[in-house]
């Protein structure tokens, strides 16, 4: 085997190491990805619950008397605030 020959094989068993080593990365890559969305998902899924939750206070209070809304109102505020922090958490996910 010359020069030539040796320098290539060389060359060659370098890049087949740094493939491998760029496969790891992509494969490191669409993890981190899927991941990024399971918990995207998982953010707006929160949101959508302790929305929900408001929504359902929010009638209750409509609803209610007047006397009955101020034993509602502890109850709206507790879930609005629960809403409100869920929805900064998953706002500063999407940013």
């Amino acid at each position: 085997m010359g020069a030539k020959e040796a320098y290539q094989q060389k060359l060659d068993a370098q890049l087949k190491l740094w493939n491998a080593e760029i496969d790891k990365w992509e494969a490191k890559t669409e993890r981190a990805a899927a991941e990024a969305k399971i918990q995207y998902f998982e953010s707006l899924e929160s949101v959508k619950r302790k929305r929900h939750v408001v929504g359902e206070k929010l009638h209750q209070a409509r609803e209610a008397s007047a006397e009955a809304w101020e034993g509602l109102k502890a109850g709206v505020e507790a879930a609005w605030d629960e809403f409100k922090t869920a929805y900064e958490k998953a706002a500063a996910k999407f940013k």
